[in-house]
């Protein structure tokens, strides 16, 4: 691979960046080795010299002793049902010099899970070898392993700073690492400001933040005085922030149209509803239109159906 530089992606869609940049980590840290040795479990790789790349767009010997197709993934766990998945390339892959390892890397991101087939069809690229294996793994075994290089290295060399800047990539990512509020804000993208504004806002009128979980790190939900519900969420995945309420669906949609123009809408049940407004439609200017519809919400919930 060529010299690291984190500015120069070549790949748009975010598994195969994510794979990019970790390659490009393991190349300019020297790194390759000893990462492979962790993550497989197989301590003799620690000291073997491997080309690595993105993709697969080359062919092996036939000599090759051992064929790993190594996954990772938020859970770690391989899928034995059958997927979707159409035929494609690993995402990157690990060769040793001496043309004795091939190691096939397939990343997923967010909560998209591992596939045995598709580690099949991955194996499969290359020429029949004595020995193939799929291992999966997680991404906080990955996260695991760059810490333990980061606690050995001096303060201030070169592998520290690239170490101690993948793994804050990796946390905005929500990656191994649990995400914390400046990287919901990150997340949000040309959002930022807008999703900052209103954070603010509701954490001023004490509502508490709360991450949902591991498998959906991109909700964030808004509660206040001990209640079980929230009264507001944000969603990262669909870009909104959602309302919960109680009863008057009608009203509660005519007051999100009128504020911002249109809105998504769906049920629980006839009693408990949620609306959504898309945040592409609220401008940092329209704080007062949010606040307008955060006191309706809490007006909803104060009621009983009918009344």
């Amino acid at each position: 691979m060529g010299r690291f530089n984190p500015f120069l992606l070549r790949y748009k869609k975010e598994e195969n960046q994510v794979t990019e940049l970790l390659l490009h980590v393991l190349d300019e840290t020297g790194l390759a080795g000893p990462f492979l040795a962790s993550l497989l479990d197989q301590p003799n790789l620690a000291t073997k010299n491997f080309t690595m790349d993105t993709q697969l767009h080359r062919s092996f010997p036939n000599k090759v002793r051992s064929r790993i197709v190594l996954g990772i993934s938020a859970n770690g766990v391989l899928n034995e049902s059958s997927s979707d998945l159409v035929n494609g390339d690993p995402d990157g892959y690990f060769y040793s010099s001496s043309s004795e390892y091939i190691v096939l890397l397939e990343v997923k991101v967010g909560s998209a899970e591992l596939y045995s087939d598709q580690l099949d069809r991955h194996a499969n690229r290359v020429p029949a070898t004595p020995f193939s294996e799929h291992i999966p793994c997680k991404w906080e075994s990955v996260v695991t392993f760059f810490q333990e290089q980061l606690g050995s290295e001096p303060e201030g060399a070169k592998n520290a700073y690239i170490i101690r800047n993948f793994l804050d990539f990796l946390k905005k990512q929500a990656l191994g690492l649990a995400p914390d509020e400046e990287s919901l804000f990150y997340r949000s993208g040309r959002h930022e400001k807008t999703v900052r504004m209103i954070h603010d806002y509701l954490t001023g009128l004490k509502y508490q933040p709360e991450f949902y979980n591991k498998l959906d790190p991109w909700a964030m939900e808004y509660k206040k005085g001990g209640k079980s519900h929230a009264c507001v969420d944000l969603k990262l995945e669909r870009m909104v922030f959602k309302f919960h309420y109680t009863g008057h669906k009608e009203k509660m949609e005519d007051k999100i149209r009128d504020l911002f123009g249109r809105n998504y809408s769906g049920s629980y049940s006839d009693i408990r509803s949620e609306a959504c407004v898309y945040l592409e439609d609220i401008a940092p200017s329209d704080l007062d239109k949010f606040k307008t519809l955060l006191e309706e919400t809490i007006s909803l919930r104060q009621q009983r159906p009918g009344q």
